[in-house]
């Protein structure tokens, strides 16, 4: 019994210490995660077999927009982006977080009637720190985020967008 609950509370002390040194060794600051930022690079095979590359986007106002399939907040905000999707001003993308093969996430773009940029990067969601979906970006023509939110309306982008393009 002794040895039991040694073993246990060497373990939780072992799972707490990571758990601190992890903690105290995180870039809570890191490129491309807030506001005033440069963009990392988000790279993807689209739903429709072109390859998007957010590094080849300078001199566009690009709105990336964080999502999962199964998502129904990230659903509701496609009416907005619907909307700002015939602005020439910006660059649309849809980023899926989730494990959804291509295929998969090309039908769900079809039915949600996605006519813009969507492909998958779990990557982009690790590199962005993203907690929740959906996350917003809007990064400037020279790469720099200068927006980030969750559901946003159309008012607030149009706003942010008219500021930087």
């Amino acid at each position: 019994m002794k040895t039991t609950i040694t073993l246990a509370l060497i373990g939780a002390l072992v799972l707490v210490t990571g758990g601190l040194i992890f903690f105290l060794n995180s870039n809570t600051t890191a490129s491309g995660i807030t506001v005033g930022d440069n963009a990392v690079n988000i790279k993807f095979t689209a739903v429709d077999g072109s390859t998007f590359n957010l590094g080849e986007q300078k001199g566009k106002v690009v709105v990336v927009d964080f999502i999962t399939t199964t998502c129904s907040v990230c659903v509701d905000e496609f009416k907005v982006l619907k909307q700002l999707k015939s602005d020439s001003r910006i660059t649309l993308v849809s980023v899926n977080l989730d494990s959804t093969d291509l295929a998969d996430l090309q039908q769900f773009a079809t039915y949600y009637g996605l006519n813009w940029v969507v492909g998958s990067s779990q990557q982009s969601g690790v590199d962005y720190k993203v907690s929740g979906v959906p996350t917003l970006l809007v990064i400037d023509k020279g790469g720099v985020i200068r927006y980030r939110g969750y559901y946003t309306d159309l008012k607030q982008l149009d706003q942010v967008i008219s500021q930087y393009a």
